[in-house]
């Protein structure tokens, strides 16, 4: 079975499970706010199972559990339910978010909103889809018509606001904080949205997004606009629909004067 096909299985059996909404008891993680339910638990056992079955020569790297010992250049990185919090008060738009890298580099990635039987795909040099629909991202090149995000966790809500927020605020049309990335990233693909940027985020958070939105035809850099390093657990990233991406980066440059 290829990458991508176990993939959307993946992806799917979780699917199933984040739809009855089994949420059990709620737990806390080490940060305030960060949360686990039952249904994360069960869908992350389902998507490592699928993933064993096929390729138990592959690492992974779990929100919930970690596996990343095995010395091979392939590393599925995967997060069961990407938005819990939305998740728990009941919001439909929180996703399965499944991806294979090769030494490093995104090449199949799939995120699926299991409430809405949206299923985004994107393979390396092969384009983006929702559906099986060939999507892209917006032609907006201009920041202060653009929409788009920022999440910050409670632990470094204050520096997030201060690194970033503040110095985009008054440039830009609109910014939602949604609570779930891979939300973000698939509307920015669609061309609905323009841009989401972060401070700090988790490989796991980031790169579903990186080779989604880079296969609509956007852009993902460090907020220097260097590029990512995704060896690293945790990235300061914008990712955005390319035309918008030169003018974040100097207003939150500008803001550091």
């Amino acid at each position: 079975m290829d990458f991508m096909k176990v993939a959307i299985k993946a992806a799917k059996a979780a699917g199933e499970i984040i739809k009855k909404r089994d949420l059990g008891k709620i737990k806390e993680k080490t940060i305030p706010g960060d949360l686990v339910t039952k249904a994360d638990i069960e869908a992350n056992d389902i998507i490592i199972k699928i993933i064993k079955e096929n390729f138990p020569e592959h690492n992974i790297i779990s929100e919930e559990i970690h596996f990343d010992n095995i010395p091979s250049g392939y590393t599925w990185v995967i997060d069961p339910i990407d938005g819990t919090l939305p998740y728990t008060l009941g919001f439909d738009y929180s996703a399965v978010s499944i991806t294979l890298m090769k030494d490093h580099v995104p090449i199949v990635t799939v995120i699926f909103h299991p409430m809405l039987n949206e299923l985004f795909t994107a393979e390396k040099d092969k384009g983006a889809f929702m559906n099986g629909k060939r999507i892209k991202v917006s032609n907006e090149n201009r920041l202060s018509h653009s929409t788009g995000y920022c999440y910050f966790l409670k632990t470094n809500r204050s520096k997030g606001i201060k690194t970033i927020l503040l110095k985009l605020a008054d440039k830009v049309k609109f910014f939602f904080e949604t609570g779930c990335g891979c939300w973000d990233f698939t509307r920015i693909a669609q061309g609905r949205t323009d841009w989401f940027t972060h401070e700090y985020h988790s490989i796991w958070d980031l790169v579903p997004g990186v080779l989604l939105i880079t296969e609509a035809g956007g852009k993902a850099t460090d907020l220097e606009g260097k590029p990512l390093d995704l060896s690293k657990k945790k990235n300061a990233c914008i990712l955005s629909n390319g035309k918008v991406h030169d003018q974040i980066i100097k207003a939150i440059k500008k803001g550091d004067e």
